[in-house]
């Protein structure tokens, strides 16, 4: 468990990647790829937010808090946004996250 800014965030689990206990071969290399997921939850005003990275919940959380860096502003979400408008014509969009 954690706090950021006035919100609790509830770990899932062990936030280390968990050491190789087997024994390996002698010049082994071990090569990880990508992060290692870091579950978590919290409730952020009256949203529940669920992520598999606590820096995605801290971004969340600065921009609701400050308004900055939405990404409704950002460039690549206009060009999408546009491009599916374009693609359904008149018919009406809907999304559940």
């Amino acid at each position: 468990m954690g706090t950021i800014g006035d919100s609790t965030i509830y770990f899932l689990g062990d936030r280390k990647p968990e050491p190789f206990t087997e024994p390996l071969p002698e010049g082994s290399i071990v090569v990880r790829f990508g992060r290692t997921p870091q579950p978590c939850f919290g409730v952020v005003v009256n949203n529940l937010v669920a992520s598999g990275s606590v820096d995605s919940i801290e971004q969340a959380i600065k921009t609701l808090s400050s308004g900055d860096d939405l990404l409704s502003d950002a460039i690549e979400y206009k060009l999408i946004r546009d491009r599916i408008k374009a693609q359904l014509k008149d018919k009406a969009t809907s999304i559940m996250t």
